[in-house]
């Protein structure tokens, strides 16, 4: 609303219609400092993260589920091997998949 009614008196007075007041310039600048203060006390805070450390972050996860999950068949191997049953050998590597992703949801994200 405001930056219509700079606009309607940019161009009343002549002056090009993107052109501004000081006074609309300077309280725009001042909106945007109080925007940046704000982000920055919200990060000091721990209430905001960089995106570089959530990446950084889902980087270390996603490796740690990939070798969780890469290690199941190193621990079910020899007892599938063994196993005849094909409802049994579906129970085993279930019970193992649902175990590797138990541990992660329950904390079980180790090795970081």
């Amino acid at each position: 609303m405001k930056a219509d009614q700079a606009r309607k008196a940019n161009t009343a007075a002549g002056r090009p219609v993107d052109e501004c007041t000081y006074a609309e310039a300077r309280r725009r600048k001042e909106i945007a400092l109080a925007s940046l203060r704000e982000l920055e006390l919200q990060l000091r805070m721990g209430e905001l993260t960089s995106v570089d450390a959530v990446r950084e972050r889902a980087f270390k996860i996603g490796r740690i589920v990939r070798d969780r999950m890469q290690s199941i068949p190193d621990r079910v191997a020899g007892i599938i091997a063994a196993e005849k049953d094909q409802d049994k050998i579906y129970e085993i590597l279930t019970k193992e998949i649902h175990n590797a992703l138990e541990a992660l949801a329950n904390g079980g994200l180790g090795r970081e």
